[in-house]
């Protein structure tokens, strides 16, 4: 019986703990900015954005953060898929984070380096972690993730954003 108890008590503690430190975010459910709207770049459908037939260029995804996250974020997550990761057709992610403390700060965008871009070698075509370093203040700085479809040409490989993750 006392094995059972503890038992029990593993299996709920690691339920907890999984479900209790993430937070993420479907690729539709992002912010395009306003040139991927006046372009027309974006194809949304079922969750996930892609480049729109016969279009290219850069789209541009903002995926905010909750102010009140639970846990203080150590690394982020992101799925797609993509055929062509050159330097002409990518995706690229980034950790954003903009001040909301008095003048003269009020307002500064800090970008916390370049997280993931899938122009580099050995990538897997799927998903990528990357861990987040700085700390999180949500009373100082509102946060978000800024995610770049890159398509050199209409024919190109065309990038699919599935979900963005951030875990702690």
């Amino acid at each position: 019986m006392k094995s059972f108890l503890i038992t029990c008590a593993v299996l709920v503690g690691l339920g907890t703990a999984a479900e209790a430190s993430n937070w993420q975010i479907n690729a539709a459910s992002c912010v395009q900015d306003a040139a991927t709207i006046q372009n027309g770049l974006a194809a949304v459908s079922s969750g996930r954005v892609s480049f729109a037939a016969g279009k290219s260029g850069d789209l541009v995804l903002y995926c905010p953060m909750p102010f009140n996250l639970w846990f203080s974020p150590t690394g982020m997550w992101f799925v797609y898929t993509t055929n062509a990761n050159t330097s002409s057709d990518f995706i690229e992610m980034q950790y954003i984070k903009m001040n909301l403390t008095s003048p003269p700060n009020l307002g500064n965008i800090g970008t916390d380096a370049l997280l993931f871009n899938t122009s580099t070698p050995s990538t897997p075509a799927w998903s990528f972690h990357q861990s987040i370093t700085t700390s999180y203040i949500p009373n100082n700085y509102a946060y978000w993730v800024r995610i770049d479809l890159v398509r050199s040409t209409p024919t190109s490989s065309n990038p699919v954003l599935f979900a963005v993750r951030v875990d702690g």
